[in-house]
């Protein structure tokens, strides 16, 4: 019953943490993409302005 207990709860932590790691990494992705695209229309309007 305790080791049966003990396994769900790694497993279960385990899971939270592989969610986590997915969100992190799908926020960062998003990030990035948006630095990258919003870094491209400033270097289009400054390019336009000088």
């Amino acid at each position: 019953m305790f080791g049966n207990r003990h396994f769900t709860r790694c497993l279960f932590e385990g899971q939270a943490m592989q969610t986590i790691l997915h969100f992190i990494h799908f926020f960062f992705a998003i990030f990035l993409n948006y630095g990258i695209t919003q870094t491209k229309i400033l270097n289009r309007v400054l390019l336009i302005e000088f």
